[in-house]
């Protein structure tokens, strides 16, 4: 597939920082296919995001990623660039986190991003311009919010499956990164009801960030994490595989996880 339209696979597209990252895929005239659970948000989703098509299937099902991967390699002529978004992130403090809560957030977070990128190294590895981006968080890798103890293990669980991937793909011309967003202005955070968690911890400080209903003042909305994970899938711009970046938030720089050494796309 050429650069000017690319086939792209956007998991957990339907709303939230999916349907940015698709939204700007499409605007960019790549050819975008979403993924989503419910097959009605799905349809409706899609026809909210002019010239993006949609599948349904379950990221922690390894044959529902196989057929997904199988769809879109049908419907567009390739596959060239894969969007691991999909993710959940329901508030369960630690004493009381049932084993079923852990088994989905872990089951799609993390094992959902392992077997869709598995489903989708051949496909990638055809094109000759590979790319897997995942959706990682700062929650996990740099930060932590009380009641999201399985949610961080998950996104810091992505970043290490990230640089091991990226030396095991980077051979067959197809790299491996992740961004980091901070809060972002979605659906999900705002069924939360809160806005964003009161306890937040970072580098060993605890503070108060945005307690109080409805959403912190300056929170980045979805678009603009569609547009680094645009710009992160790019080809020919010496992308590092197996780096980690982080999405620009409210009074915060962008900075850079040190990366695998698996050479420079």
């Amino acid at each position: 597939m050429s650069e000017e339209r690319r086939s792209v696979l956007v998991t957990g597209g339907t709303r939230g920082i999916g349907a940015g990252i698709a939204r700007a895929f499409a605007r960019a005239g790549d050819r975008v296919v979403i993924t989503g659970r419910d097959e009605e948000r799905a349809r409706e989703a899609a026809g909210n995001l002019p010239g993006v098509e949609w599948a349904v299937g379950d990221v922690s099902r390894a044959a529902d990623c196989a057929r997904i991967v199988e769809e879109v390699v049908e419907r567009t002529g390739g596959l060239d660039v894969l969007c691991t978004n999909a993710g959940v992130f329901p508030s369960s403090p630690l004493a009381t986190m049932t084993e079923a809560e852990l088994d989905e957030v872990i089951g799609t977070n993390l094992k959902g991003t392992m077997l869709m990128v598995r489903a989708a190294m051949e496909a990638l590895a055809a094109s000759d311009q590979g790319r897997v981006v995942i959706t990682s968080s700062i929650t996990g890798p740099l930060t932590g919010y009380a009641g999201w103890s399985h949610y961080g293990a998950t996104k810091a669980a992505q970043l290490g499956f990230m640089r091991s991937a990226a030396l095991e793909l980077a051979p067959r011309g197809v790299t491996v990164n992740a961004v980091m967003p901070g809060n972002v202005r979605t659906e999900g955070l705002a069924e939360l009801g809160g806005g964003v968690p009161g306890a937040y911890a970072f580098g060993g400080a605890s503070g108060a960030v945005g307690r109080g209903g409805g959403y912190r003042p300056g929170l980045p909305v979805p678009g603009r994490s569609g547009g680094l994970l645009h710009h992160r899938s790019g080809a020919g711009r010496g992308r590092r595989p197996g780096a980690a970046r982080r999405a620009r938030g409210p009074g915060r720089s962008v900075a850079t996880v040190p990366a695998a050494q698996a050479g420079r796309s």
